[in-house]
């Protein structure tokens, strides 16, 4: 159908541009039959379309030498380029600056981190402005000056890096709210783009202005034909919202490659196309902008997302009780309203709604360390919500959901022993109705050149054939060297889906099973492996034993406190780092665990056995 429209298109073509001038309807009435159904249009299209594109590449992913050789191998090819500041290197500063001098590149002002206009501005209007985004009743966040202070910090890096002022403004995702473009017109802002705007006479061809601010609706490029771009004059290749395989500058790539695009697009500025399109809006009247998805989901659609935008929230009211003490001074306001800008990111957000990546769990880690610093600035409790996964946090009350069962357990210890022990009148059958998953107990023993963990459980069988005698029982401890908030980690190892009590964090763990053992240190970027010891068991198949050299873990084991689970092996894991346990009939991960009777109680995270004091 493509091939069709652009033969078509082509046969157009070949009569010269001023006599096509001379024949607008003609023009019209040729184009209309050959690009098939379009929006309602109000005035003749030229005979050569001018278009705009708005390039919007994924922050710190830019293919810079790729990006110049496009330029150059397609001359005719133009482009509005928004990236942030801080992302742009300072060796591609001068070749990009040319371009602009130009008229090839277009620098759109973007804040970094692409905070979400609406939401930050007002989390429930933003929902309230689109029927499909019903309000979150226990949820509320709003801090427009955010977006303004943010702007206009921007809007001076870019004058000192440019040497003149920004024209447009990237509202990411093409989300904004009337409110959000009269605080922008008054920065000098003169253009912006959106998804659209919702309207019977909706006109590609006539771009709404808000004061002084033109708000440009731009189609995204997602899911198009290269002929569907005869149909509007502003499109935008978005790669944060739709995080394709393929980079921006191979679809552009094929994009100007095409017959079609090379004989009928002719390749503008938005800035320049203003004049063209501009339409006047009253301020007062109601204009109901959308984004290009449409909806506000991509960032709020997953419970961790709306357990981010709570945690946001609250560290929001925190610092705002702090701002209104009168004891606030600048020097610890300013970094904290610094975190929430790094909070309020936007790219986080939509990072939370995309299947599980090594990126969103740091950009996670970087949520939690600013979360846990504003508190500590205004001098308030870090709340333990901000330790735990957010996929474990329920809004209401910020707890986490789930439950699992436990016992009371003895603590024993002599000189160089610890013995950790689950009550025998307390031995349950877990939802399996196997026995095996009853951890009996942990012994602990010490000397100058190593340390004995010695769990004790029912019979076990190597069905599997596992190295070391046993097959189907995965066994961790973790270790609390300090009992100190924020340090170490609260998540478990990957796979376990739990976590402990803030101040139970652990430095290290050690993992057990019939393929071999892992100790492991917590780190800033993870479970760092330390030591692969070899599982023993002993004659009565009973006691599954390891040894550590003493030197790996330093200090007095009676100040430490350890947390103990039992759970079943995945054997497809035995090659792997981590060894990884499978739920149960019942789905449920951890079977058994040593650890005290307050975790019996709905909700509450793990808490490590410690020895009396």
């Amino acid at each position: 159908m493509e091939a069709k429209e652009a033969k078509k298109l082509k046969q157009l073509t070949f009569i010269s541009s001023p006599l096509l001038r001379l024949l607008p309807w003609l023009a019209v009435a040729a184009f209309i039959s050959c690009a098939g159904p379009s929006p309602t249009v109000k005035g003749p299209f030229l005979e050569t379309l001018p278009s705009t594109l708005l390039w919007i590449p994924r922050e710190n992913r830019m293919d810079w030498n790729g990006f110049f050789k496009l330029m150059q191998d397609y001359p005719q090819f133009n482009v509005a380029l928004a990236l942030s500041l801080e992302s742009i290197p300072e060796s591609s500063r001068e070749s990009l600056n040319q371009l602009q001098s130009q008229g090839r590149v277009e620098m759109v002002l973007r804040i970094p981190g692409d905070p979400v206009f609406p939401m930050v501005h007002d989390f429930q209007m933003a929902l309230r402005s689109l029927p499909n985004n019903p309000p979150i009743p226990s949820l509320s966040f709003a801090r427009p000056q955010d977006n303004l202070a943010r702007t206009a910090i921007a809007k001076e890096r870019y004058k000192k890096m440019w040497g003149s002022n920004p024209k447009g403004l990237l509202a990411p995702g093409g989300a904004l709210l009337p409110e959000n473009v009269s605080a922008f017109s008054s920065l000098g802002i003169r253009w912006m783009p959106i998804g659209g705007y919702a309207g019977k006479d909706f006109n590609p061809l006539e771009w709404p202005s808000i004061q002084k601010t033109v708000l440009i609706p731009y189609q995204n490029v997602s899911g198009k034909t290269f002929s569907d771009f005869l149909k509007s004059p502003a499109w935008v290749l978005d790669e944060t919202m739709n995080r394709a395989s393929n980079s921006g500058i191979q679809w552009l790539t094929a994009f100007l490659e095409s017959k079609t695009i090379q004989k009928q697009m002719e390749w503008s500025l938005p800035s320049d196309l203003i004049s063209q399109y501009e339409k006047s809006v009253n301020t007062n009247e109601a204009l109901p902008l959308i984004p290009w998805s449409g909806t506000y989901a991509p960032w709020i659609a997953k419970k961790e997302q709306v357990a981010a935008w709570s945690l946001l929230s609250q560290a929001a009211q925190i610092l705002d009780r702090y701002q209104n003490s009168g004891k606030a001074n600048l020097k610890t306001l300013d970094p904290a309203t610094q975190e929430i800008y790094t909070m309020e990111s936007g790219q986080f957000f939509l990072g939370l709604g995309q299947p599980y990546s090594y990126e969103t769990e740091e950009m996670e880690k970087d949520f939690r360390t600013s979360l846990v610093n504003i508190y500590r600035l205004c001098s308030e409790e870090v709340p333990s919500a901000a330790y735990r996964p957010l996929g474990e946090i329920s809004i209401g009350n910020l707890e986490p959901s789930g439950s699992y069962s436990s016992r009371a357990v003895s603590v024993q210890s002599s000189n160089n022993l610890i013995l950790i022990t689950n009550p025998p009148e307390k031995k349950e059958p877990s939802p399996s109705s196997e026995e095996s998953w009853y951890l009996s107990s942990l012994k602990l023993e010490w000397n100058a050149e190593k340390m004995r963990f010695s769990f004790e459980v029912p019979d076990v069988d190597n069905i599997q054939q596992a190295p070391y005698g046993f097959s189907h029982i995965l066994l961790d401890v973790y270790i609390d060297l300090n009992h100190r908030v924020g340090s170490g980690s609260t998540e478990l190892l990957q796979g376990r889906e739990l976590f402990t009590e803030p101040k139970d964090a652990w430095e290290f763990a050690l993992s057990i099973s019939g393929w071999g053992a892992r100790l492991f240190q917590a780190s800033p970027t993870g479970a760092t492996l330390l030591h692969s010891p070899i599982p023993y068991m002993d004659e009565s198949r009973k006691h599954i034993f390891v040894d550590i050299p003493r030197n790996l873990i330093s200090g007095n084991p009676k100040r430490w406190g350890y947390l103990s689970i039992l759970m079943r092996m995945d054997p497809s894991s035995s090659a792997e780092t981590i060894y990884k346990p499978v739920p149960d009939s019942q789905g449920k991960i951890i079977l058994d665990s040593l650890s005290p009777a307050d975790f019996s109680s709905a909700g509450k995270a793990f808490t490590a056995v410690r020895i009396p004091s």
